[in-house]
């Protein structure tokens, strides 16, 4: 990961409204995969994991249909939040710096019983630029 280029994408970077309705080809989700792998947790001792999930194992009352979600799954320990939050934040900044836009969606969770796993902390809307 390179720390340099994502700080420029800071700047550079805007949120977006409008999203494709086409599925995340595999160049995207490889950058995904790659800048989880490559991410600088702050408590590296707290357990993540991230699952790209089709756009309906998901429900919220803010909810935008996509095709798809990321999901990041922490254990729930003392700076959970904090963690998920910055874990999260380069991964962002990487799709952002790879020219494909994401929103931050709350307020949203799995459907019962679609995703048995620890914890979800938060909730990234992962989409294309249109």
């Amino acid at each position: 990961m390179d720390f340099g280029k994502l700080y420029e994408t800071i700047f550079k970077r805007k949120s977006i409204r409008k999203f494709s309705d086409e599925q995340l080809d595999n160049n995207i989700l490889d950058i995904i995969k790659n800048a989880f792998n490559d991410t600088k947790p702050l408590f590296p001792s707290i357990n993540v994991d991230i699952k790209i999930v089709p756009g309906d194992s998901v429900k919220g009352l803010l909810l935008v249909k996509v095709p798809q979600y990321l999901l990041l799954f922490s254990e729930n320990k003392p700076g959970y939040l904090l963690n998920t939050g910055f874990i999260f934040e380069q991964i962002d900044l990487c799709l952002s710096s790879s020219g494909t836009g994401s929103y931050w969606l709350g307020l949203t969770k799995p459907k019962k019983g679609r995703l048995e796993r620890r914890h979800l902390n938060l909730l990234l809307h992962l989409l294309l630029q249109s």
